[in-house]
C-alpha cells in the first residue's frame, strides 16, 4: 500500500527490523557495559584496599579499551545485519557504512536500496544512546580513579 509516495509495507518492515536490531544492540551494550563496570569496580577496590597506588589507574585504562571494543562489536553487528539483509554486496562495505552511521560521522555515502532508507537512522540512534551510556559509565569510573589519585598523593578525599 502506497500513501503519498510512501510504501507502508517497506516502512513497517524497516521499522520492525530496525527496532529489533536496536533492542538487540542496546541489550548487548548494556550487558557488556555492566560486566566491564563491575570488573573495574571489583579490581579497583581490591587493589586500592591492598595499598596499590598505580594498578587502579591501569584498570581504568583497560576498562576504557574494553568499552571501546564493545562499540566496535556493535558496529560489526550492524554491519552483519546490513550484509545479511542483502543491503550491501560485501561485508567490509556493510561494516564501513554501519561505522559511519553509528558514529554519526557520515563519511560513507548512504547507498542502501529503496525501501531501506530509514535503517541508518536506527543505527545512528543506537550509537547516540550507546555513547551516552558509556560516557555515564566512564564518569563513574573516573570518580573512583580520582579517589585513588587523591589517596596516592595523600590528599583529602572529598565525598
Amino acid at each position: 500500500m502506497v500513501v503519498d509516495g510512501l510504501n507502508l509495507w517497506w516502512l513497517a518492515r524497516e521499522t520492525f527490523v530496525g527496532l529489533t536490531m536496536l533492542f538487540f544492540v542496546l541489550y548487548w551494550h548494556g550487558h557488556w557495559q555492566l560486566r566491564i563496570g563491575l570488573r573495574f569496580q571489583r579490581h579497583h577496590n581490591s587493589l586500592t584496599n591492598k595499598g596499590s597506588v598505580n594498578s587502579p589507574f591501569l584498570q581504568f585504562y583497560i576498562s576504557m579499551v574494553l568499552l571501546a571494543t564493545v562499540h566496535l562489536g556493535e558496529i560489526f553487528l550492524w554491519g552483519l545485519s546490513i550484509f545479511f539483509l542483502g543491503l550491501q554486496n560485501s561485508l567490509p562495505e556493510a561494516i564501513l557504512l554501519a561505522g559511519s552511521t553509528y558514529t554519526t560521522v557520515g563519511f560513507e555515502a548512504d547507498t542502501l536500496p529503496t525501501g531501506w532508507t530509514l535503517y541508518p537512522i536506527f543505527i545512528a540512534v543506537s550509537g547516540l544512546f550507546s555513547f551516552a551510556w558509556t560516557t555515564a559509565r566512564m564518569i563513574g569510573m573516573s570518580d573512583l580513579s580520582r579517589q585513588a589519585f587523591l589517596k596516592k598523593h595523600k590528599l583529602p578525599i572529598e565525598t
